[in-house]
């Protein structure tokens, strides 16, 4: 199966950021290198005295599909290869830290229109090449998730609906919110494109963290209050996804993301967001839960979850429009 030239666009902006020195790991590299993209099976590293990092993209499949969009996983393999005098090189041990160096670098790394799903765990380097020829090589795998397609263009609709009004303000409520000192939200899903990524893809990266979702929760009935009047609990959940490490943290967003709807109000004002949408406010506040959860990919990636459902009460007259 022919390889899509996307993967292959992906993999050159990568070797930019590989080599680009401000994105070096801390202390830098161990030692110079160079970078190609090329067959691994058909290139030489015998004549070959510094390192050089080859990309490799052998195999892909498409995993899921949209009207516009599909989401595709790529086999990557990666060698690292350099020539040196003998399997007593003192020069191997130095390579050996470049090649775990490398290894860190790409785990979880976000590449142009997808991500570094997982790396392959494979030997570090094989011993035989040390011998015969005398050259270091060391190869692993990497699976690569990329987006491919445009997202549709957002079709306008006037006058906005009241759900769509509805989960806009909790949007303005959370994004205007006053959050802990030097916290800051890495990804929002927060768009018609973003809704439909997350449904393609199942969750953020590592990555991606902290990230964010608001969407529609469990169905909702539709109470009749008078002749003309019904009472519409519109179901919205939060998602909240944090580093496992976050447990205080996600206790202090939880919190904080309560807050929020009931009282993240426009500056001057002292009628809030969601309030000013809905007329009314929050009810009930929960169910709330923080769990360990599994992000999308390798089962290796763990995070926390925050989940929030909430009610936002709404009375229409469907009869004869407007809402109290």
């Amino acid at each position: 199966m022919p390889t899509p030239a996307r993967i292959n666009a992906a993999l050159d902006a990568l070797l930019l950021q590989l080599v680009a020195a401000e994105n070096a790991p801390a202390g830098g590299w161990e030692m110079a290198f160079h970078v190609d993209r090329q067959h691994l099976d058909t290139y030489t590293f015998t004549g070959i005295g510094t390192p050089v990092i080859v990309f490799d993209a052998e195999d892909w499949e498409e995993v899921g599909r949209t009207t516009d969009r599909s989401l595709e996983y790529y086999t990557v393999r990666v060698g690292l290869g350099c020539r040196i005098a003998g399997e007593k090189d003192p020069l191997i041990d130095r390579l050996d830290r470049l090649a775990q160096q490398l290894r860190d670098w790409l785990t979880d790394h976000v590449v142009t229109g997808g991500r570094i799903l997982d790396i392959e765990q494979t030997e570090l380097v094989d011993r035989e090449s040390l011998r015969n020829p005398g050259v270091y090589l060391t190869n692993f795998t990497l699976t690569v998730e990329l987006l491919a397609g445009t997202p549709a263009a957002p079709i306008e609709i006037t006058p906005e609906a009241l759900l769509t009004k509805a989960r806009l303000a909790v949007w303005a409520a959370i994004e205007n919110w006053n959050w802990p000192a030097g916290f800051a939200w890495q990804r929002l899903f927060q768009s018609d494109a973003d809704a439909e990524e997350l449904l393609l893809r199942g969750g953020p990266s590592l990555a991606e963290l902290p990230a964010i979702a608001v969407e529609w929760a469990q169905p909702f009935t539709v109470e009749q209050i008078l002749n003309v009047l019904q009472k519409c609990p519109f179901s919205i959940r939060i998602s909240l996804w944090l580093p496992a490490g976050s447990l205080t943290l996600a206790e202090s967003l939880g919190d904080q993301l309560l807050q929020a709807i009931c009282r993240s109000a426009p500056e001057g004002s002292s009628v809030p967001y969601v309030r000013k949408v809905t007329g009314h406010l929050p009810e009930p506040l929960g169910p709330f839960q923080i769990t360990g959860v599994i992000l999308p990919g390798e089962p290796s990636r763990k995070a926390l979850k925050v989940s929030l459902t909430l009610v936002l009460p709404v009375y229409l007259d469907y009869f004869h429009g407007g809402s109290s």
